[in-house]
């Protein structure tokens, strides 16, 4: 369908459709980026087939566990306070020099990076657990209200600003 302008008409339902399949290509990228960290470390420490075998059907199993994982990119949905957000953000940028460091040294090693690079994987299941189990209240993707950003209080109040409006 044209506008009398020559543009293609979007209607609501085609534009909830288009933002649904980006959602959803949005998670796949998600959870290829975890099995690609799963394959790398499974490269650098060359384990056996059977111990790779074994890792591999474990982590398929934990697929289907709902664990609410924590994205470094959805910090608003880790805590309010932002010292915690820059914190965590630090860290996975961190762990992404100490991991692209590992593989420029591959085949030596570097202790201190294995070390960070571990660490943070460990920190991060362990937040991710926390997270499942003690919900940050008042952020839900299942109440419609998108996510919030907290922001530092002002007089007393937390000031929110809500990241769909603009």
């Amino acid at each position: 369908m044209k506008s009398c302008f020559g543009f293609k008409e979007i209607t609501t339902t085609k534009l909830l459709k288009d933002v649904e399949k980006k959602y959803d290509l949005q998670n796949k990228i998600r959870k290829l980026r975890m099995w690609l960290t799963v394959v790398f470390y499974l490269f650098f420490w060359q384990t056996s087939p059977r111990t790779n075998m074994i890792i591999v059907l474990v982590l398929v199993v934990l697929v289907f566990v709902p664990i609410k994982y924590v994205y470094p990119s959805r910090l608003d949905y880790l805590t309010r306070n932002v010292w915690l957000q820059w914190a965590m953000l630090i860290g996975t940028i961190l762990w992404g020099v100490a991991t692209a460091a590992l593989l420029w040294l591959y085949p030596g090693t570097n202790r201190f990076l294995v070390v960070l690079s571990i660490a943070y994987i460990i920190f991060y299941l362990l937040l991710s657990l926390y997270r499942t189990f003690v919900p940050l209240e008042g952020v839900s993707l299942e109440d419609g209200k998108g996510p919030r950003v907290y922001l530092p209080k002002k007089e007393g109040k937390d000031v929110q600003a809500d990241r769909s409006s603009g």
